[in-house]
């Protein structure tokens, strides 16, 4: 993919910002981000982007990221509260030093999210977005934190892919992802661990879709963190050859950080969610789309499929499939036409179909170029599953 265009970068980290440390893991060099930074709930920061001339603007104040930096790892109990954090440089052992148990019996590995709000315009041909700890003139709630109704502190994020245990999809280390079910059979494993539980949704993966680009300040994710486990080839997707294990990010913590190649150690991992992109692709659940147009929902007792009950329309998307190139003005990212390469523009691939579809995300381990942040694959029906589609558990 190509190279990145900046007009003008954000201000550098100080010491109460991020750090950046190289460690090395096995004859693995990784570049890992820590946060020592206090939240100044004043501070608003975000990014333009021009879609004609494909340039980004930094705008507002970006020292030490301040919500990117207040996302971290954490074991989540089944009734929705933190039973511990765990180290922010080392996902292996609690925030206390003592050795974690990523197994799933001390709680789901869980990413944390705190609640933000932002402001989303279209001028023109100019994209811009801006974040807040704290309410701001003309900034809203992320609806990703307006959960069943419900103005919630946090949202959670599975670190790993989803795996089936029991009944329940959950979030754990050292655990092949389940696949070969569908996006409703996935529901059902996911709610089923408690009130609250769900697959990731619509609204909160655009939420971590729009922290990635105000950090990054462009699309191509996969040059700005790497291109992941998207490389792999002569392999099967079984465990261990196309399929990686979950927990090769526990080194990196909270960090962000790729290793790339037909290899068995790929993967990558964005502020703790691991294999966010690459390996399997994952459903999202509380959207659903009919004839490209896309309707979302927050209230997970109206999740169903080839429906539009309880849910809103946000748009329509484009009805050619490509690698995207303009976007609509919506909330979440939806192309509004693929004229570009997997070099310029979004670059992320995007696939369409006609009549009731659902959406998932991220690529796979054979699928490089079409991977990726931004990668939108709305062109199967409801009863699809697939050897190389899973899911990821939220809450």
């Amino acid at each position: 993919m190509g190279s990145r265009k900046i007009s003008s970068l954000p201000e550098k980290a100080t010491s109460t910002g991020t750090e950046e440390l190289l460690i090395s893991d096995g004859g693995v060099s990784r570049k890992i981000k820590i946060s020592n930074v206090g939240i100044t709930p004043s501070q608003t920061y975000g990014v333009d982007w021009n879609q004609s001339t494909d340039t980004y603007t930094s705008t507002g104040d970006h020292s030490g990221l301040p919500i990117q930096n207040a996302m971290k790892r954490c074991l989540l109990n089944d009734d929705g509260t933190v039973g511990a954090y765990l180290l922010s440089t080392n996902s292996s052992y609690l925030s206390t030093g003592e050795p974690a148990t990523l197994d799933g019996s001390a709680g789901q590995v869980m990413v944390e999210i705190p609640k933000f709000y932002y402001k989303k315009m279209l001028v023109g041909d100019i994209h811009s977005y801006q974040i807040s700890f704290a309410a701001q003139d003309d900034f809203i709630v992320h609806p990703a934190f307006i959960k069943n109704g419900i103005e919630v502190p946090h949202r959670y994020f599975g670190a790993y892919e989803g795996y089936s245990d029991d009944g329940k999809l959950g979030s754990s280390s050292d655990r092949c992802p389940t696949r070969h079910q569908t996006r409703s059979e996935f529901r059902i494993q996911a709610s089923s661990r408690g009130a609250g539980w769900r697959q990731t949704d619509f609204y909160l993966n655009s939420a971590v879709q729009l922290l990635y680009l105000v950090e990054y300040q462009d699309f191509n994710s996969q040059e700005t963190i790497g291109m992941g486990r998207a490389e792999m080839s002569a392999g099967t997707w079984t465990c261990d050859s196309y399929l990686g294990i979950s927990g090769k990010s526990n080194g990196d913590g909270n960090g962000t950080n790729s290793v790339a190649g037909n290899t068995n150690n790929a993967y990558m991992t964005y502020r703790g969610i691991e294999n966010w992109y690459g390996n399997i692709r994952t459903f999202i659940d509380g959207v659903n789309i009919y004839y490209q147009q896309y309707y979302v929902s927050n209230d997970d007792t109206s999740f169903a499929d080839d429906t539009t009950t309880g849910y809103v329309s946000i748009g329509t998307a484009s009805s050619s499939s490509g690698y995207q190139d303009t976007l609509i003005d919506s909330v979440g990212f939806l192309p509004a036409s693929v004229e570009a390469y997997s070099t310029t523009k979004i670059g992320d691939w995007y696939a369409q179909n006609s009549g009731d579809c659902v959406v998932l995300s991220g690529g796979n381990a054979l699928n490089a170029f079409g991977a990726g942040v931004f990668s939108l694959y709305a062109y199967r029906n409801s009863s699809h599953w697939d050897v190389n589609v899973g899911s990821r558990v939220a809450f």
